[in-house]
């Protein structure tokens, strides 16, 4: 729309000499108390501040829980509400197979997860299908794997949420065993496997597995 998108765009072309998206969707505004959130108002909460009070994970559980062309409402409460849905992810992740495959006959709450997200980019309606994925599991008790919640996490940038141990607390890695795993980076780029190998082991026996993912290796706890 000229003339701010298209000044955009023109810049873009100038800069990269090709364009930088094949879509653009412009979001709706943030609101606090029914106005837009805005410096010249004098009303903004800076990310930093948001992110330091309440997570990363809460602050992108909140940002995705309404539907991007629509205004988005800021308060407490809203980023309360997010951070409670974000436990409750935690929580199943602790019950979960760590690292399985998910049963097949569940496949159809990631599908329609997925579809949602095809629709528009419909946040809000793939976070209900994740949780019903979640209320299954739940239901279903023990043996089933988190291959299929770890994928709907991937997508919406929670992958990294870590599970909520059986005292209510959420799972710390052990520093030892993120030191080992950045050394053995360091030996698989140097093409020393040997060491890698032996490595891994290490992790093993600190009770930790190692998962290659595209994001890069992370470390899940080991069932005990």
């Amino acid at each position: 729309m000229f003339p701010h998108h298209e000044n955009e765009a023109s810049q873009t072309r100038a800069a990269r000499g090709h364009e930088l998206a094949r879509i653009w969707m412009h979001n709706g505004m943030i609101q606090l108390t029914g106005e837009k959130m805005a410096k010249s108002a004098g009303n903004i909460a800076p990310m930093h501040e948001v992110i330091g009070q309440y997570g990363r994970d809460a602050a992108v559980m909140y940002l995705i829980g309404g539907h991007y062309r629509q205004p988005l409402a800021f308060s407490p409460s809203e980023l309360e509400d997010a951070n409670r849905r974000v436990h409750r992810i935690r929580d199943a992740l602790r019950r979960l197979e760590q690292g399985q495959p998910s049963p097949p006959d569940m496949a159809h709450h990631t599908e329609a997860f997925f579809d949602a997200l095809a629709d528009d980019f419909n946040t809000p309606k793939a976070l209900a299908c994740l949780f019903e994925w979640i209320r299954e599991a739940n239901r279903r008790g023990a043996g089933v794997g988190d291959a299929d919640l770890r994928e709907m996490l991937g997508v919406l940038g929670l992958d990294a949420l870590r599970p909520v141990g059986a005292d209510g607390n959420v799972e710390t890695i052990d520093p030892d065993a993120t030191a080992l795993l950045a050394s053995r980076e360091v030996a698989r780029c140097a093409g020393d496997f040997e060491l890698a190998d032996r490595l891994r082991d290490e992790i093993k026996a600190r009770g930790w597995e190692i998962r290659d993912g595209a994001a890069g290796p992370e470390l899940i706890p080991l069932p005990q």
